[in-house]
């Protein structure tokens, strides 16, 4: 019974790790729209990313503001996520670690499928004072790959 438990927990924990991979089939919930700016952005904050988990992820991101005061999250030339497969998901956060169950403390931006420069609508406008964070969170497998306080 042990041996059998055993198995079948390391098998939920081979599938949870390999769920972002890049050959996975990702079935989004809503189309992300990857935002191509005419106008010069200003970055209004920005932060480097630091893993927070086994998965190397690294590189800037900022949220900026266009001259019609729109606003965006961004990532920078130098973003690199190991699995960037359309499932990894980017966050504003009032916190350092994502917390899914309090729905104040965090805004769904939008999922990433390359690394390099990307950027998102921020369809609300300018976040609220307190979502400092952003977070890059697997959705599949419910792991924070990454975190960065803006400035």
């Amino acid at each position: 019974m042990k041996k059998y438990l055993l198995m079948l927990a390391m098998l939920s924990l081979i599938i949870t790790m390999h769920s972002c991979e890049k050959n996975e089939l990702v079935v989004e919930e809503e189309e992300e729209e990857m935002m191509e700016v005419k106008d010069e952005l200003t970055k209004v904050t920005k932060g480097k990313l630091q893993s927070t988990s086994s998965y190397s992820v690294s590189g800037e991101v900022f949220i900026a503001e266009d001259g019609d005061k729109k606003y965006y999250l961004g990532t920078g030339d130098d973003f690199k996520c190991s699995f960037p497969t359309g499932s990894v998901t980017m966050y504003l956060s009032s916190k350092a670690q994502l917390d899914l169950s309090s729905s104040d403390s965090h805004i769904r931006v939008g999922a990433l499928n390359t690394n390099g420069k990307n950027l998102l609508n921020l369809a609300n406008g300018k976040p609220a004072a307190n979502m400092i964070y952003v977070i890059v969170w697997c959705a599949p497998a419910r792991i924070q790959f990454a975190n960065a306080k803006l400035e």
